[in-house]
């Protein structure tokens, strides 16, 4: 009797979860993550791939660019030691893996709302903690395992009855001989600690891979009903005029209005100005408003996003004016923005660059994009393709600052700062990830003779290798600043204790 197809699926989906759980096991536990993540996901790829439906035949509907960004930015693990790149990344693998379940439901990417890439990925995360459940009944089909599984069934029932007696009868002969007491004790005196960890970790890598696996091969949600059902219908929603969306957004562009015509005088004043109406230096202006302005900024897209969802679109006319009225908001956000700019700028000329500030202003430029993406979608009439944008800007922007490669940046500019007589904090560019370290020893001697030992002893105690490195961890950032230390000459310092951090 031949096994039915759903079962062989099923018993195809178990033995490659089982396969990714003991492979996940050998490469994963090694931490931090480098090539190990890569090649794991790109063993995980290949079992997604040859389960996806109607593959054979070339009309699977699911498309290469999802996996091709899962697969960069697992490679990026391997590239950068940054500790913010390497969170976003994980983020983007987890948030492109929930693109392929949308598209075997029938979602189109290009036409996706912000709702369908939501519930896509919640049911991604759900199916991979729960869909393994879900192939004891549907999938494979027990009964008829059943009638071929009569000798391992009677193989355990024979292992069962075993275990009780050779306890017995073995305590008995322990006790009796000391010699044959040593014997058994050298034989099952085992740590079970290791065990216990290797088989949590391949379980639980197992289980998740398991259920998004069935996910792809069956096209099925055990838990939300995506596909011609949920995702396809508009959802219910209450519906406002004008009036009452005007007022808040009125009121909004009133304030802004005000806001954007303060900064105005800042800017073209200078500091006189500065000093005389807000009491601030040149300095703490600079500093001060920035974040908040980037929140403020932040905040204004689901506004907009949730008034344009609630408007009652049966008047045309009112249509247009909330067009206009929104379009306004983003002219003077827009002009906020520029200030946020000019002052971080500012900032920077003083106080030199900072991870946060660097990031924080790569945020602000792709929320900029997001919300000149919203007026020209959105405010004319294109909703639909507002969030097949938004998402694949925020991949594109996370790819560009793996290529930048920012910890280089940062050092970079400080100490070009440094070069043109401005001071350096060389005990925070001493403290930046490994992507930093071959441009600090490269441009160091540029720096004075105390300076440069500094950075010298710093960068040799910390990234001097003390012992063989795991391959598993391996990443070209890191190994690149160990090679760079290794090669970087002494710039005549004395001899001395390596700096600490």
């Amino acid at each position: 009797m031949t096994i039915n197809l759903p079962t062989e699926r099923g018993l195809g989906i178990l033995g490659l979860a089982a396969l990714l759980g003991v492979f996940g096991d050998a490469l994963l536990r090694a931490t931090p993550w480098g090539v190990n993540l890569l090649l794991w996901m790109g063993v995980a790829a290949a079992a997604g791939w040859a389960l996806l439906p109607g593959r054979q035949s070339g009309r699977s509907p699911i498309t290469g660019w999802p996996l091709l960004a899962v697969m960069f930015f697992a490679l990026c693990f391997a590239w950068r030691d940054s500790s913010f790149l390497r969170f976003w990344n994980g983020v983007a693998i987890l948030g492109a893996l929930s693109l392929p379940a949308l598209q075997l439901h029938g979602v189109r990417l290009r036409l996706a709302r912000i709702t369908d890439y939501a519930m896509g990925l919640a049911a991604s995360g759900v199916n991979a903690a729960a869909g393994a459940l879900m192939l004891t009944p549907d999938d494979v089909h027990w009964h008829v395992m059943s009638r071929h599984g009569r000798q391992a069934r009677a193989a355990v029932v024979g292992v069962a009855l075993a275990v009780p007696v050779l306890l017995v009868f073995g305590g008995l002969l322990m006790s009796a001989d000391p010699g044959f007491e040593r014997m058994v004790r050298s034989l099952v005196d085992w740590d079970f600690s290791p065990i216990v960890s290797h088989v949590s970790l391949a379980a639980f890598i197992a289980w998740t891979s398991a259920g998004y696996l069935r996910t792809l091969a069956t096209a099925k949600d055990p838990v939300l009903k995506l596909g011609n059902t949920a995702l396809a219908k508009a959802p219910s929603k209450p519906s406002l005029g004008l009036l009452e969306l005007g007022i808040p957004l009125g009121a909004l562009s009133v304030i802004f209005l005000v806001f954007v015509g303060l900064q105005a005088r800042y800017l073209f004043g200078g500091e006189a100005v500065i000093l005389q109406t807000a009491g601030l230096t040149y300095a703490e202006y600079a500093r001060g408003g920035f974040f908040e302005l980037v929140t403020a900024s932040t905040l204004l897209l689901p506004v907009l996003l949730g008034t344009e969802w609630l408007l009652d679109k049966s008047n045309m006319r009112n249509v247009i004016r909330f067009r206009a009225l929104s379009a306004t908001l983003l002219v003077l956000i827009g002009l906020m923005m520029l200030s946020a700019v000019q002052r971080m700028r500012l900032y920077m000329d003083a106080y030199g660059m900072t991870q946060d500030r660097f990031y924080a202003m790569a945020f602000m430029i792709w929320i900029g994009v997001v919300l000149a993406l919203f007026g020209a979608t959105v405010l004319r009439g294109m909703r639909n393709r507002f969030a097949f944008g938004a998402v694949t800007t925020g991949f594109m922007t996370l790819a560009i600052l793996n290529i930048m490669n920012p910890d280089a940046v940062i050092v970079r500019t400080n100490l070009a700062r440094a070069e043109a007589g401005a001071e350096l904090d060389l005990e925070y560019a001493a403290r930046l990830h490994a992507d930093a370290i071959p441009e600090l020893i490269a441009r160091a001697p540029a720096l004075l003779r105390e300076d440069q030992c500094d950075v010298f002893w710093r960068a040799i105690d910390r990234w001097t290798p003390r012992e063989a490195a795991d391959w598993r961890t391996w990443n070209l950032g890191r190994a690149k600043a160990r090679r760079a230390v290794l090669r970087a000459r002494s710039p005549n310092c004395r001899a001395s204790e390596p700096a600490t951090f």
